[in-house]
């Protein structure tokens, strides 16, 4: 029961970490946002914040199941073989957590990537 209680424990504060993270992506996303941006750079904000979206609802649905696992740890073995809210499966939502994260992230870098393409450097051979 204690190892389980310790994997509850370490996927929250994993939760916590990739929530908070994604919060502030959202935020400096949002930022250049309001800024005049060309179609390229939009579709790859558009993209991040879905993603980041996607993987902060599904974190909310596991952080929401926690409890429920924290109440069944004498019978849990896995906590990643478990059902959570919604009957999704943890190792799924988890899944689907990391997964979103990181393209979340990706087209991030590209938006940045992007704003970093100036209309005078794309048509200067030197740079």
């Amino acid at each position: 029961m204690e190892g389980v209680l310790h994997a509850i424990d370490l996927l929250k504060d994993w939760m916590n970490y990739l929530l908070t993270m994604q919060s502030a992506g959202i935020a400096l996303v949002g930022k250049q946002l309001s800024d005049r941006l060309d179609p390229r750079s939009k579709r790859f904000a558009g993209t991040s914040i879905g993603f980041f979206l996607v993987s902060i609802i599904a974190g909310a649905n596991l952080m929401g199941s926690l409890p429920y696992l924290a109440q069944d740890a004498a019978q849990i073995k896995d906590i990643y073989m478990e059902r959570g809210n919604l009957n999704i499966p943890i190792d799924l939502n988890a899944t689907i957590v990391a997964v979103c994260f990181i393209l979340g992230l990706i087209f991030f870098a590209l938006l940045a990537w992007s704003l970093g393409e100036s209309p005078s450097n794309v048509d200067d051979p030197d740079h």
